[in-house]
Parts: C-alpha cells; sequence; structure tokens
C-alpha cells in the first residue's frame, strides 16, 4: 500500500471542517461529498443515507469473486468532530505534520480511521478477488452527539458477520464499553409569590428531595457487582434547571442524568430505577435517550480474526480493552451484530486542543484490517 494515499486521504480530511451541528459546528456535508467522491472514482455505486436534518451517512459495498450475496464485514467510522475552539497552535483545520505526527481536529477521533478503512476499499475495489468475506464501508454522521447515524445504517446495511467501528485504540482492540441512560427529571409545583410561599408549592425544594435520593442511589451503585474490566455502574446528575425570580415560588425544576450501564443492565430495568427517585415527588421522566452497552466475546471467530491480524503487525501483542467512552459498535451490538472497536490515535489525545496521530499507526491500521479481510 502506497502510504502517501493514507496521509493525504487523513490530510484531506481534517482540512474539511466537520463540527458537529450540535457543537455549533457547520456539520458533515462537505465531507459527505469528498467520501463520496473518493467511493465513485473507484467505480463504486454509492448510497447518501439520509438520517436526519442535515446528516446523512455514505455507504459502499463491494463484493469478493463468487461470494456475492454473503454476509459482509462492516467497516465503520464517523465523520463528525466536536469543536476546536480552544485549539492550542495554529489552525485546527490546517493539518500540520511535526515530529512524524498529524495535529488537526479530528485527527485521531476519527479521521485516522477513516482514511485507512478507504485506504482499505481503494485497495480491494482493485483486488475484488482477495477479499473473504463481501465488505460495506460506512462514513456515518452524528457520532458525536447522539449516534444516530450508526443505528440508521444498521436499516440498509444488510445481513452482517460483523463490524468494526473505528475509534482511536492504538491498533489494539476495543471489545467492552458501559451503555448510557440519559434522561430529564421534571418535578412540578405551584407557583406563587414569594411573600406568601404557603400559598405555593416549591419545585426546587422538591427536586431537593430528588437529589438525596440520586446521592443515596449513587453510593448504592458503587456497591453493586462490578463489571471484571468496566467497574460498576455510575451516575451523574449534569444540570439542573428551576425558577424565574427571587420572588416567585418556582413552579418547576428539572435535572439532566447520566446513568452509565453495564452490558448486562437492560433499559428497562434502570428506567424503572430512575422512576422510583422521582415518584414520591410527582415527577416524570423525560427525553430518555439510551444506548446499550458492548461486550463482545473475545474468543468469539469475528475477534480471533482480527486478533490474529493485530498479531502479526504489532510484534506479536494483541489486547482485548474495555473502554469508558461511548462507540457506535452500540448500534451494531443491539442489532446482533459481533461489534469491536480498533483504529489508530490514542483516545487520550481526542477532543484535545492538540490532538494529534502518529502517521506510522496509519500503515499499521492499515495492514491489520487488509490481511483480516483477505485471502492473502
Amino acid at each position: 500500500m502506497d502510504t502517501t494515499l493514507l496521509q493525504d486521504q487523513l490530510g484531506e480530511l481534517v482540512a474539511i471542517p466537520s463540527v458537529n451541528s450540535g457543537f455549533g459546528g457547520v456539520g458533515e456535508d462537505a465531507i459527505v461529498k469528498h467520501v463520496s467522491k473518493f467511493l465513485r472514482q473507484r467505480g463504486l455505486d454509492v448510497e447518501v443515507q439520509e438520517v436526519g436534518p442535515g446528516l446523512r451517512n455514505v455507504i459502499a459495498r463491494i463484493e469478493p469473486e463468487g461470494r456475492g450475496g454473503e454476509p459482509a464485514v462492516l467497516l465503520e467510522s464517523h465523520m463528525d468532530t466536536v469543536a476546536a475552539a480552544d485549539w492550542a497552535k495554529g489552525d485546527p483545520f490546517i493539518p500540520r505534520i511535526e515530529g512524524g505526527r498529524l495535529y488537526g481536529r479530528g485527527a485521531c477521533d476519527t479521521k485516522a480511521s477513516l482514511a485507512v478503512m478507504l485506504g482499505v476499499v481503494d485497495y480491494f475495489v482493485a483486488r475484488p478477488g482477495a477479499l473473504r468475506t463481501p465488505l460495506v464501508f460506512a462514513a456515518t454522521a452524528d457520532e458525536e452527539v447522539g449516534q444516530s447515524g450508526a443505528f440508521k445504517l444498521m436499516e440498509s446495511a444488510g445481513a452482517l458477520a460483523g463490524a468494526i467501528t473505528g475509534e482511536p485504540t492504538l491498533c489494539q482492540i476495543v471489545h467492552a464499553h458501559k451503555g448510557f441512560f440519559r434522561c430529564r427529571l421534571m418535578v412540578r409545583g405551584v407557583a406563587a409569590h414569594s411573600a406568601f410561599p404557603e400559598k405555593g408549592d416549591n419545585a426546587i425544594l422538591r427536586m431537593g428531595r430528588v437529589l438525596t435520593r440520586i446521592a443515596s442511589y449513587e453510593e448504592e451503585l458503587k456497591g453493586r457487582p462490578a463489571h471484571p474490566a468496566l467497574g460498576a455502574p455510575t451516575l451523574s446528575v449534569g444540570t439542573i434547571h428551576g425558577g424565574e425570580a427571587i420572588n416567585v415560588v418556582p413552579d418547576r425544576c428539572s435535572i439532566e442524568i447520566d446513568r452509565r450501564m453495564l452490558p448486562e443492565e437492560t433499559e428497562e430495568t434502570v428506567r424503572a430505577e430512575i422512576e422510583a427517585l422521582i415518584e414520591p415527588e410527582g415527577g416524570t421522566v423525560e427525553e430518555g435517550v439510551v444506548r446499550p452497552g458492548l461486550n463482545t466475546d473475545p474468543g468469539s471467530a469475528f475477534a480471533a480474526g482480527l486478533e490474529t491480524a493485530v498479531k502479526r503487525h504489532c510484534e506479536g501483542r494483541c489486547e482485548f480493552l474495555a473502554a469508558p467512552y461511548m462507540t457506535n459498535a452500540t448500534a451494531y451490538a443491539a442489532a446482533g451484530v459481533p461489534a469491536l472497536v480498533f483504529g489508530p490515535g490514542d483516545i487520550a489525545r481526542a477532543h484535545t486542543d492538540a490532538e494529534f496521530v502518529e502517521l506510522a499507526e496509519l500503515d499499521t491500521a492499515f495492514a491489520i484490517l487488509k490481511d483480516f479481510l483477505s485471502h492473502e
């Protein structure tokens, strides 16, 4: 593989601002066009899948000779990034190469994975007979906010033998991570003039009692049986809103919570636990977003195949890791597809003011994916 293609693609991708609109960015439209053009130039049929307002996925498929219609392996990487308002040096969208590293917003999270996967597509378009299985490539929208692109992708991805989600894992394998239940809790009271508080019902005080129960619940979670790699489930209160003025008894108060779930926990069980915290105050659970956890068996055939390829190019070393962060792999695991997380770069550099990826890792990641997918 000509490493120039990988580095050039990474530079071009970083130079296209694709900050998620949820962070006030321009979104992914320009990068959708770039990826679509790359694929069409290689003779592939390209599906641009509508996900939501201003959100689109890009999908292409390569069929090996004589293997059409079989379950495919999915290579997927997201196109959006977080914001870059506090970037430390230079312009975050002008890629800078220094000391064997490429700096720029999205360099490791996760345009390096996207560049590598485009390189894999380029390789197998010219060698479809080398593929051991059909290949579906997807560049997805909205990972950094709602992961809506990954869940929408499953509507048209077809039968899948497994999925690899591109994220910075230092070319090792993440097989497990927590899920989450995020929601707003609302309690309502009765407004009144603060000179006559007895005529009202203070919603903030009601929420205070809820917060006391949440604090006890949080401690109880810490004592639950822990996952061997992920630890115990957790809960965090992220926001609180209530009241209109100092001289008005508040008639409503809300908080937003992030309850991190172990892979074996269910939405129904976690929702019931949260409802029990708010119901004594007559409150409600609103606007819940649930993402299940990931826990792919490292001993599965799909995982073992990727492990073999990793060892071949990482001096015999391959670690199966559990991650504290969320990935698009949750969408594929939720559909019953063996899913793993893999890619160049270090997650510790993601979202930072000096994000970078080691350029040598592009070649390593490409070689691993090529070998994993190839008869050669």
